[in-house]
């Protein structure tokens, strides 16, 4: 497995740990925010979501009424 550019992960546990633990709490971090907007969207896609079905149902309603004058 590749880690750096030219290392293996070997080489760089042995060497220089410290830089590899760096590294990995970094891309962590931003794998966390990655994550916690990719939340926010669905949330605001459910949301958007189920006011499109309540106005589904209501149209579906108004046309019954409609149809049963």
């Amino acid at each position: 497995m590749s880690l750096f550019k030219g290392f293996k992960l070997y080489e760089v546990l042995e060497s220089k740990p410290r830089v590899l633990i760096t590294v990995l709490s970094e891309q962590l971090a931003l794998t966390n925010q990655a994550l916690e907007g990719m939340s926010m969207e669905m949330k605001v896609v459910q949301q958007d979501r189920r006011r499109l079905e309540d106005r589904v149902g209501e149209l579906e309603n108004r046309i019954k009424s409609l149809e049963d004058k």
